[in-house]
């Protein structure tokens, strides 16, 4: 635990990682089906047909889980290579600004996902081969946005 984080963070920062953990496993989901895909279709002539069905749900699944730990650790690329340039009182602002707009983005990304979320589940919305439903993907994904 980081020695200034605030009480219950710990929760927060055990939850974050097992979401990490689960969407590591989905990105290791992932590589297996391509694997055996490409063993399939080039060995044995016989692909998987749902597989581009699949790594569509997988990658959801891997990008969002991993967003609240990524968020948390402050592990998002940033390139600094003008800013370090700047006066510090410069750079405040500019992450005042860059925090603004991004939250701004993240809420308009939660919504727009708790509209397909609630979509899917009124239409019964299901994937094209497999017949999954979508909106259990959407409501995790919505989740890990918030």
């Amino acid at each position: 635990m980081m020695p200034d984080t605030p009480p219950g963070s710990a929760h927060v920062r055990r939850a974050m990682t097992w979401l990490a953990w689960a969407g590591g496993a989905t990105l290791a989901g992932l590589a297996l089906l391509t694997l055996v895909d490409v063993i399939g279709r080039e060995v044995f002539r016989h692909p998987i047909p749902p597989k581009v069905e699949l790594t569509e749900l997988l990658m959801a699944l891997t990008v969002y889980l991993g967003l609240g730990l990524t968020t948390l650790v402050r592990g998002q690329v940033r390139v600094d290579i003008l800013l370090i340039a700047l006066p510090k009182r410069v750079q405040a602002m500019l992450d005042v600004f860059t925090f603004g707009l991004s939250f701004a983005f993240v809420c308009l990304v939660g919504w727009r996902l708790w509209d397909r979320t609630l979509d899917n589940f009124v239409n019964a919305d299901r994937t094209q081969l497999l017949r999954v439903p979508t909106w259990p993907i959407a409501t995790i994904m919505f989740i890990c946005t918030i």
